[in-house]
């Protein structure tokens, strides 16, 4: 049985080390071992609803990387990433996390019990 990682992190780590200029190949290549057996997957919304939950969140400490981006750019670079895992062989699910929170942590949650084998 392979095991299920809902992993945005090594997901960020493609996109936002590069940014500080630590070079994507190894980024990959010291994350590659981890994602061995692992599904990735990728939250996906619109440049929109982003802004939308950041205002909503009130003021927050500052990230260096996402002061270096807009939204439209940090999605791109996010489906970039993910291109790139599956390129190198890596199952990279997109999600819909276009809804509300509660829905989509219910389509996460439809997903894992999608893909995890009933014992």
């Amino acid at each position: 049985m392979e095991n299920l990682l809902l992993d945005r992190f090594v997901l960020s780590s493609l996109v936002y080390q590069p940014i500080s200029g630590v070079d994507q190949g190894f980024v990959y290549a010291s994350n590659a071992p981890l994602l061995e057996g692992v599904t990735t997957v990728a939250l996906e919304t619109t440049a929109m609803e982003l802004a939308k939950r950041r205002l909503s969140r009130g003021p927050m400490r500052s990230d260096f990387f996402k002061d270096r981006l807009d939204i439209e750019t940090e999605i791109s670079l996010f489906a970039e990433s993910a291109e790139f895992l599956r390129s190198k062989g890596h199952i990279v699910i997109a999600l819909d996390a276009g809804g509300t929170i509660e829905a989509t942590a219910m389509n996460a949650v439809n997903l894992i019990t999608g893909l995890w084998p009933m014992s």
